[in-house]
């Protein structure tokens, strides 16, 4: 049997790099958004949301929407680019192709297509905006709530 080191670990005990707080320790604080549907949505219609503040970790994520979207209804949950472009737009970030087509759903990273998003567990040296991309709609949608929770560690 043997022991390995990871990644952070390792880090700590070597004294070379300074890890940032959130990745070892810091507050779990949660980021909440709702919106009710009051007028039809097209594709690439966002739903901008509250900014995740800097130098914190993305633990998790959920979509609720509460019923059906109508026959198609599809969603993705992510973030921004930085004020100062040193971090890009990534519309999928935390939430890919959250579909509420035909009934209600809550969808947590890796429910579809059991891929992990490439924003849970990154860390932002920058305060982004989050947001929800329409990638398909329908006409039935209105008033229909679409809630979000970001999950997030900070120093």
């Amino acid at each position: 049997m043997s022991s390995l080191n990871g990644e952070r670990y390792a880090q700590s005990i070597s004294g070379v790099k300074m890890m940032e707080a959130a990745a070892v320790s810091g507050k779990l604080r949660t980021l909440n958004e709702k919106y009710t549907i009051l007028a039809i949505l097209a594709a690439d219609d966002e739903i901008l949301g509250p900014k995740l503040p800097k130098n914190c970790t993305v633990l998790d994520a959920y979509v609720r929407i509460s019923s059906s979207l109508g026959g198609t209804g599809i969603v993705s949950l992510g973030y921004k680019a930085s004020s100062s472009g040193d971090t890009v737009e990534d519309a999928d970030a935390f939430l890919l192709a959250v579909n509420a087509g035909g009934q209600a759903v809550i969808n947590r990273p890796g429910d579809a297509n059991n891929v992990m998003p490439a924003g849970i567990g990154k860390y932002f040296s920058e305060s982004v905006q989050t947001f929800l991309k329409c990638t398909e709609v329908s006409t039935e949608a209105t008033g229909v709530t679409l809630e979000w929770v970001i999950f997030y560690s900070i120093d």
